[in-house]
C-alpha cells in the first residue's frame, strides 16, 4: 500500500467534511462556533445545525448573527437552529428571518418559530399562510400553526 492510500486510511488524517465526527456531543463548543463564522460554507453550514441538535442556550448567539448572513443556505440553518435552541430571547431575529426574501429560509424560520411554540408568532404566520408567494411556504405557515396549536 502506498504512502498516499495509507494516509488515507489513518483515522488522524482529516478527509474533509466527510469525516466528522458522528457524535456531536463530543465535539468542543468553541470550535463548532468558530467554524459556523467560517468562510467554508459547508462546514458553517454543518457547524450550525450541529448548534440546534445539541440545543445549547449558551450557543444561541452564533445563529442569531448568521440570520443576516449573505448565504441564503447559512440564514435557512440558522433559522433552524434558532428553533431547535427554544431560546425566546432569539424570537426577534427568527421572526424577521420570516420575512426573508428566500423562501428556504421563511420555511426554516416557520420549522423553528413551530418547534419553538412561540404564540407571539402566530399572526406572522397566519400572514404567511394566506399572502406568501410561494406555495411551499404557505404550506409549512399552515403546519406551524397547527404544531403551535392555532
Amino acid at each position: 500500500m502506498g504512502g498516499f492510500w495509507r494516509a488515507c486510511w489513518r483515522p488522524s488524517v482529516s478527509m474533509g467534511p466527510s469525516r466528522r465526527p458522528s457524535n456531536t456531543s463530543r465535539i468542543p463548543i468553541s470550535w463548532v462556533t468558530e467554524t459556523a463564522t467560517g468562510s467554508d460554507w459547508f462546514r458553517a453550514v454543518w457547524a450550525i445545525r450541529s448548534l440546534g441538535d445539541l440545543r445549547l442556550k449558551q450557543a444561541a448567539g452564533k445563529p442569531v448573527k448568521l440570520t443576516e448572513n449573505v448565504n441564503r443556505d447559512i440564514r435557512a440553518e440558522a433559522a433552524w437552529a434558532l428553533g431547535q435552541i427554544g431560546d425566546t430571547q432569539t424570537l426577534p431575529a427568527l421572526v424577521k428571518t420570516l420575512h426573508d426574501t428566500d423562501r428556504r429560509v421563511r420555511i426554516s424560520a416557520v420549522e423553528g418559530v413551530s418547534a419553538m411554540g412561540a404564540g407571539e408568532t402566530v399572526g406572522d404566520l397566519q400572514r404567511l399562510a394566506a399572502a406568501d408567494p410561494e406555495e411551499a411556504v404557505k404550506k409549512a405557515a399552515r403546519e406551524g400553526l397547527e404544531k403551535i396549536g392555532r
